[in-house]
């Protein structure tokens, strides 16, 4: 069945709608519709033993150095905020941060803030902390 002929009242070049994309400048055009090929796979029906980790030389020294476990960061992957960045993808869990390539392969890991148990110390380590902390304000670099 042929289209009803264009309407008198209203030019046809209104009544056909946006023109496409492709025709509007640069500047106008919307932003192209998200990739879903790059759209992390969701673990959340997976065990966290079970989400895939990657790891890496450097990763695997800093996780040594900062006592941080391949279970959490396979934890922070799978409940996670996860961030894309510039040729990687940060994942923040709690105090985690546990940043990976885009191709999965473990980057480095960090605290934001590491627990601090408050410690009871002796008369002798009382005396010992209240000198050094006296020592260090009369010369800063000894702070390391």
């Amino acid at each position: 069945r042929p289209p009803p002929p264009p309407s008198p009242l209203r030019p046809q070049s209104m009544s056909m709608g946006p023109p496409p994309a492709a025709a509007l400048p640069r500047s106008r055009r919307p932003p192209p519709p998200p990739d879903r090929r790059r759209a992390p796979p969701s673990y959340t029906s997976v065990p966290t033993s079970l989400v895939p980790f990657h790891p890496s030389e450097h990763g695997a020294k800093r996780r040594d150095q900062r006592h941080i476990e391949v279970s959490s960061l396979q934890r922070a992957r799978k409940h996670g905020r996860r961030t894309p960045l510039p040729g990687c993808h940060r994942y923040v869990h709690g105090s985690l941060v546990y940043l990976e390539e885009e191709d999965g392969r473990e980057l480095s890991s960090w605290r934001n803030h590491p627990p601090l148990r408050p410690v009871e110390l002796s008369a002798a380590e009382e005396r010992a902390h209240v000198a050094d902390a006296a020592r260090i304000r009369e010369e800063p670099c000894l702070w390391n």
